[in-house]
């Protein structure tokens, strides 16, 4: 952990001194930066951009056809739901523009009954 956030540190590092010398590796350096820190290949940045999105959902997004959120956002709800559950996969859509899809304001029943750092000493 400690290894990848030097490099995450060192190629953020590399991404502004190459803004300030207007250097053509900018955009790159970036990219690297934001690839390393969620360990992934280049063919998943553009989801991985998605709020709720991380390198694993990413991946099977990926694999079952949606190569980018273009066409993520026209994929089919229940599609989606499939791979990565009804609740996130609504959140997606949203984040993306679907007006068809609703966002629960339930709490995650995950979440449901576990306790937080501040009431653990109650």
């Amino acid at each position: 952990r400690n290894l990848m956030e030097t490099c995450v540190w060192l190629m953020h590092a590399t991404a502004e001194i190459s803004h300030l010398l207007k250097a053509p590796v900018t955009k790159e350096a970036r990219e690297l930066a934001v690839r390393i820190e969620y360990g992934i290949s280049k063919e998943l940045m553009d989801l991985i951009e998605l709020e709720g999105v991380g390198r694993v959902r990413a991946r099977k997004l990926f694999e079952a056809g949606f190569k980018d959120r273009a066409a993520l956002k026209s994929a089919d709800l229940e599609t989606v739901a499939a791979l990565l559950g009804e609740k996130v996969a609504a959140r997606i859509l949203a984040q993306l523009g679907r007006k068809d899809v609703t966002v629960s304001t339930e709490p995650d029943e995950d979440l449901l009954g576990q306790s937080t750092l501040f009431s653990f000493g109650e």
